[in-house]
């Protein structure tokens, strides 16, 4: 991804701004985690995760902005997508499963509103809220079943995205599926390669932007 001149000024201010701000908010208490330490020495280094979530935020001129959009990202982990998204004077809300003890106090030290949800295939996410998203996000994306034999195929697909669509997603919206690799240097089968093209999707890389085609 390139940047203009004024777009990497303020790229790298933000991002001082933003590691300066995390590393005072962070307060994980490693003894009340229940997990592998080498997923606790990966998450924790919020100077690598806070860029790489900047690059994601100016991706899709979120800094360039002027209207507060509401953002919801599937799968945070930490939350700093969502964190930045709010110091970027959006409105960001995250949704992971209720039981990483680590994500938990993470997102917790950053003051973020979370949905705590696990994504099954073939079931409606229930958020119960009536928030409506302008940008819904999901990176780096595992709860497709990720190298697992019952990897999701277009079905599973075509149910995610219609609940998103009908019951969260506003009118004129995007949402944006970022993919694992299931092989080197695959990151969805032919099958859904056909789905995305069929569906009009666009396919960037290993990521999907799916406009909203729903009237609400």
């Amino acid at each position: 991804m390139s940047l203009s001149f004024l777009d990497l000024y303020s790229f790298y201010f933000n991002f001082i701004k933003l590691k300066k701000k995390v590393g005072v908010l962070l307060n994980v208490k490693p003894e009340k985690i229940n997990i592998d330490p080498t997923a606790q020495e990966k998450y924790l280094n919020y100077k690598f995760w806070l860029k790489e979530s900047l690059l994601r935020a100016y991706k899709l001129n979120l800094h360039n902005t002027k209207n507060k959009k509401n953002i919801l990202d599937i799968g945070t982990g930490a939350g700093y997508f969502p964190f930045i998204c709010n110091e970027l004077n959006h409105n960001g809300f995250c949704l992971d499963v209720s039981d990483n003890d680590l994500y938990n106090q993470m997102t917790d030290s950053l003051g973020l509103i979370k949905f705590e949800r696990y994504i099954k295939c073939f079931e409606p996410i229930n958020l119960n809220t009536d928030i409506r998203f302008d940008l819904i996000t999901a990176y780096m994306i595992c709860f497709n079943n990720h190298k697992q034999e019952d990897l999701w195929k277009s079905d599973e697909w075509r149910f995610f995205i219609s609940d998103l669509e009908s019951n969260y997603l506003k009118r004129n919206g995007l949402i944006v599926l970022n993919f694992n690799e299931e092989e080197p240097g695959v990151y969805f089968s032919d099958e859904l390669i056909t789905f995305f093209n069929n569906e009009n999707y666009q396919i960037d890389g290993n990521t999907i932007l799916i406009k909203s085609s729903v009237v609400v």
